[in-house]
C-alpha cells in the first residue's frame, strides 16, 4: 500500500505556526497527550521540510528523526553539522519534481509535511496532500511565521473535528 503525504501541524487562532525567531514557546507550553503524534511517526517514513524548519533544529543535540529519511528543500548546500549520520538530504525545485525518489525513501509508509509557509503553499498547489491533521491553539500571536505565506482556496474538506480538554482544536481535513 502506497503512503500518503500527510500536514501535521498546529497554529495559533490567528494563524501562525511561530514567532518571528521560530519559537515554538506557546505550543509547547501544552500538557495532555501527544495528539496523536506517536501514531504519526509509527505511521511515517520520511519526511519534507524547508530550510527554514530543519535550522529550528539546530538547538538540538541529536537529530529527533532516527528512523525517516529527511527530505530538506533548499536552494543552498544543506549543512548538516552535528546530524551528519543522519539521513538527511537536499533537495531543491518543485515538490512534484522530487515526489518519486521521497515516496520511494518511505518504504510505503507515510511522508509527513512538516513545517509551514512556502513550501506548504507549493505541495498544496500541486496537489500532493493528501490528509491534514492542524490543531488550534487557542492562543494569539499577532505576528510570527504564518501556516501559509499566499492564499490556497477551495483546497480542504472537513473529515473530523476533535476538541481536547487542554483547549486544542484538532482539526482534519482531505483535499476538497
Amino acid at each position: 500500500m502506497a503512503g500518503k503525504v500527510v500536514l501535521y501541524i498546529a497554529s495559533t487562532l490567528d494563524g501562525y505556526i511561530a514567532t518571528e525567531d521560530g519559537g515554538i514557546d506557546w505550543l509547547t507550553s501544552y500538557d495532555g497527550g501527544n495528539h496523536g503524534y506517536e501514531d504519526l511517526m509509527e505511521r511515517t517514513g520520511a519526511l519534507a521540510m524547508g530550510s527554514g524548519t530543519f535550522d529550528f533544529f539546530d538547538s538540538v543535540e541529536t537529530w529527533p528523526y532516527p528512523d525517516q529519511t529527511s527530505w530538506v528543500f533548499t536552494s543552498k548546500e544543506l549543512d548538516k553539522g552535528k546530524f551528519e549520520d543522519s539521513d538527511i538530504r537536499a533537495v531543491s525545485g518543485p515538490p512534484a519534481e522530487s515526489m518519486a525518489k521521497i515516496m520511494e525513501s518511505a518504504g510505503g509508509k507515510d511522508v509527513w509535511l512538516l513545517g509551514g509557509g512556502v513550501l506548504l503553499a507549493e505541495f498544496l498547489k500541486a496537489g500532493l496532500v493528501d490528509e491534514i491533521i492542524h490543531f488550534l491553539a487557542p492562543k494569539a500571536l499577532s505576528s510570527g511565521i504564518p501556516m501559509f505565506t499566499e492564499p490556497v482556496l477551495d483546497a480542504f474538506r472537513m473529515d473530523e473535528v476533535k476538541l481536547h480538554p487542554e483547549g486544542m482544536i484538532e482539526l482534519h481535513y482531505r483535499p476538497a
